[in-house]
């Protein structure tokens, strides 16, 4: 969820294709290096591997400031005070998605990802009274029909890591209204956004890590001298600033129409990629209920386009 801000560089149709290219490439691989890390390597830190990405996003933002890349205003007392239930909201969201991505095959954690949409319309009609439009409900509602086929022919079904997953779209939801409105009192652009995130969960993830036991657990840590689990934590750390900035231009270079198909094809690349590289295992059943899924979701994001292009002919 991004604010709109203006920028030197002319949209052009290179700059265009490159910014969701980069979008793509970086969400897809993200998930698959958090997922090595997570599964393949036994890295059971996700406090820590949050911490890290926090961390380098911090510092990527203070560069790109300092060399006058982007903009971002001196930190002030009235900021941090709008900024902070969106930030609380941010860290809750970025851990409990580690630990839904810990506990789900790839192609289960995409399909049941897709049920975001169905708390923020409820969040939306409950703190806003706003109503979606009957083609929008329908579409969500193949969604669930999706996600519950998938989930009846997941071989690996697991009920507790399926709640997690759940609660992480909750998260996920109440952090996406609260961008909204927090947006709206403070006037921040997107650089100072994703600073005042950084700023406050870098230091309060760092003292998560070392009350749980995560700090001294892991110097304990039997794996970390493996190039494959240190490729996937820099690559872990480094592509959650990429995305962030992709996610920027993206948004900027881009029509809605490019982005929601941008969202469907991260989706397959990223099912998979973990078809590929996990060797996930599926049925008849869980096919059906992925392809149902996502064919839900194509009808929502065109749905929301139209509703887009209408209310700017209006």
């Amino acid at each position: 969820a991004c604010c709109r801000m203006d920028i030197d560089e002319e949209k052009s149709g290179a700059g265009g294709v490159v910014a969701a290219a980069t979008y793509m490439a970086s969400s897809v691989l993200l998930i698959v290096f958090n997922k090595q890390a997570l599964s393949d390597y036994h890295f059971n830190f996700p406090l820590l591997l949050v911490f890290l990405q926090q961390a380098c996003i911090f510092l990527g933002l203070m560069l790109a400031s300092s060399q006058k890349w982007i903009k971002i205003r001196p930190v002030s007392q009235r900021v941090l005070q709008q900024t902070l239930p969106l930030s609380l909201s941010f860290l809750l969201y970025l851990v409990t998605g580690m630990y839904a991505l810990q506990g789900v095959r790839i192609s289960t954690y995409t399909t049941l990802r897709r049920l975001t949409v169905v708390f923020v319309l409820g969040l939306e009609y409950v703190m806003l009274r706003k109503v979606s439009s009957k083609r929008v409900l329908q579409s969500v509602a193949v969604m669930t029909v999706g996600v519950l086929i998938a989930g009846a022919g997941d071989i690996d079904f697991d009920p507790y890591s399926y709640i997690v997953v759940f609660i992480y779209d909750a998260l996920t939801a109440i952090y996406l209204v609260t961008v909204k409105r927090v947006n709206a009192e403070s006037r921040l652009n997107t650089w100072e956004m994703m600073f005042y995130n950084s700023l406050y969960c870098t230091p309060l993830l760092l003292l998560s890590a070392g009350f749980s036991g995560e700090v001294s657990g892991v110097l304990e840590y039997g794996r970390s001298d493996e190039i494959g689990f240190q490729v996937a934590i820099v690559g872990s750390t480094v592509l959650a600033f990429v995305l962030n900035v992709a996610i920027f231009f993206n948004t900027t270079l881009n029509s809605p129409l490019t982005q929601q198909v941008c969202g469907q094809f991260k989706d397959v690349g990223s099912i998979l990629m973990g078809i590929l590289f996990f060797s996930e295992p599926t049925t008849a059943i869980n096919t059906l209920g992925i392809s149902v899924g996502f064919l839900g979701s194509v009808l929502y994001a065109y749905s929301k386009y139209l509703e887009a292009t209408q209310g700017k002919l209006v």
